[in-house]
């Protein structure tokens, strides 16, 4: 089972000249890639790192990133992803879970940086992608420049770590998750089981951060591919759509979804060709129909990867989908796609049974991409794990065609005057609403029934809703007991470092915001 260093060793030997990764920094073939990550490797052993150093990258997006995802996977050492939008504090906590020896760095973060060396003293090694400002850093440029370029001969095995990566913390503090070689050779086998993907040939773009999932999966799978990785620093609508034109990208990966409508209402799209583009990733438990449709307007040759998995469970579904089929079939506009190739899903009622198709149950995934555990969680890692099985909390159904359909999360179920209403359901029928930008459900605590459904709405620029508009126009999608009974419109909805809604703060800070609208 060839791991993911060796996938890049494959990739220098077959086809060395060509391109692997177009960043802000620079651009480097397989070949150079390979060398510069295997030099890195070299210098970092002879500062004393090893298999079981784990390295912390707190980085941009960027050619420079990749070298030193790369030089840990030739070392055999854990890279560790930190989220760069996070304080220094919570970085620090970061680094200290996942026993970080080890931290690289772009200047940009130098302050972070510090704040981690001089509070985690787990940390006895710091590299920085430029000249260092701290008195005992290294220069990253430097150690590439002065490593040796023989190939390592590092022996580890399957389980070994690969990557840690954190969750993106809705509810709470961010938890720790090993992924290991094992398990991401098997990703990346995972990931180009689309039918579409051609070896050598794929041009991926993705301006998604590469310490998030999303932005790890492009990573995985254009070396598996042996494409070529455009990444982009942060969303810039206009670079972002002269990148795909120049260099002729044939995959986007943009989060959240909603990025593709901001893409779109940028009017920069008039000015490129995107005709080259012929997937365009999509995680479809986030996606309105209205987001889809804008995509397929925006590539018009482009079909759709619909995904749904977890930072713990990583893919579960993949389902590729043309126009065509969505046209022909609209109900697959919400569906999250079908089984991936390797998992098992059980949807188990309150009973503990498994409901029969059409019936909404907790999704039990069983797979070799699901993590082993949270780090330093025993007792989280006791309440998600029925021997092997996985609870991801999220609800959702399966039709006759095998396809899933997410109708919300468990913690957000909503029991309104003894029924439940699934948060994601409303949210799809009012992002539906041609004023409305974005939304929420939440519970909003009541009088009469306990708890009512609440709707916290962002509007598009112009336009207005009242509440007896939202009503009406919910009547005719949803019954009355899942109609909102509350409404709050907001310049912005509270998110977290990855664009998630962060609920909890929602209710927490926000809830006298929500004015009562009907019985």
């Amino acid at each position: 089972m060839p791991f993911i260093g060796d996938l890049l060793r494959q990739n220098a030997a077959k086809m060395p000249d060509h391109t692997a990764v177009i960043g802000s920094d620079a651009s480097l073939t397989y070949a150079q890639l390979n060398d510069e990550s295997t030099k890195l490797a070299n210098s970092l052993r002879g500062l004393g790192v090893g298999s079981r150093d784990n390295v912390a990258l707190l980085m941009k997006s960027s050619a420079m990133w990749l070298g030193s995802w790369y030089a840990c996977q030739k070392l055999g050492a854990a890279a560790v992803l930190l989220h760069s939008r996070l304080l220094p504090e919570e970085l620090a906590r970061m680094t200290k879970t996942a026993g970080a020896s080890v931290l690289i760095y772009s200047p940009e973060y130098s302050s972070k940086a510090a704040y981690i060396a001089e509070h985690e003293a787990g940390v006895r090694l710091a590299i920085v992608n430029g000249h260092p400002e701290q008195a005992g850093h290294y220069e990253l440029g430097e150690l590439i420049k002065l490593g040796s370029g023989t190939d390592l001969s590092t022996e580890y095995a399957a389980d070994s770590p690969c990557t840690i990566l954190f969750t993106s913390g809705t509810t709470g503090v961010s938890k720790a998750i090993i992924r290991t070689q094992k398990m991401m050779s098997i990703y990346a086998d995972v990931i180009v089981e689309d039918g579409v993907s051609t070896y050598g040939r794929e041009v991926m773009l993705t301006p998604a951060p590469l310490y998030h999932a999303a932005g790890l999966c492009c990573v995985v799978k254009m070396v598996r591919l042996a494409g070529t990785l455009v990444l982009e620093d942060c969303f810039c609508p206009g670079q972002i759509c002269r990148q795909i034109d120049k260099f002729s990208a044939t995959q986007i990966a943009l989060v959240p979804p909603r990025s593709y409508q901001r893409l779109k209402a940028s009017n920069e799209t008039e000015k490129c060709d995107f005709s080259s583009i012929r997937l365009a990733h999509i995680t479809a438990n986030h996606a309105s129909r209205e987001c889809m449709e804008d995509i397929l307007a925006i590539f018009p040759n482009a079909s759709l990867r619909l995904t749904w998995g977890s930072t713990e469970a990583a893919n579960v579904t993949m389902s590729i989908l043309t126009r065509e089929q969505l046209h022909s079939n609209e109900k697959l506009f919400n569906t999250v796609g079908r089984v991936n190739s390797v998992s098992e899903i059980r949807l188990l009622g309150g009973d503990g049974l498994e409901v029969v198709d059409g019936e909404v149950g907790e999704a039990w995934v069983k797979s070799p991409l699901v993590f082993k555990g949270y780090i330093n969680n025993p007792a989280k890692n006791a309440e998600c794990f029925r021997g092997d099985w996985f609870d991801t909390e999220d609800l959702m159904y399966r039709d006759s065609d095998g396809f899933y359909y997410m109708v919300g999360r468990k913690r957000d179920m909503i029991k309104t005057g003894g029924e439940n209403v699934y948060a994601q359901e409303v949210e799809q029928v009012i992002r539906s609403h041609p004023a409305v930008s974005d939304c929420a459900v939440v519970a909003v605590p009541d009088a009469k029934y306990d708890e009512a459904v609440g709707a916290a709405v962002v509007l598009n620029p112009g336009y207005s809703l009242d509440g007896n508009e939202l009503i009406e126009f919910c009547k005719q999608f949803l019954p009355s007991y899942k109609k909102p009974k509350y409404l709050a419109i907001m310049d912005k909805l509270p998110e977290n470092s990855m664009g998630k809604v962060q609920k909890n703060i929602l209710v927490r800070d926000y809830i006298a915001q929500f004015e009562r609208i009907s019985d």
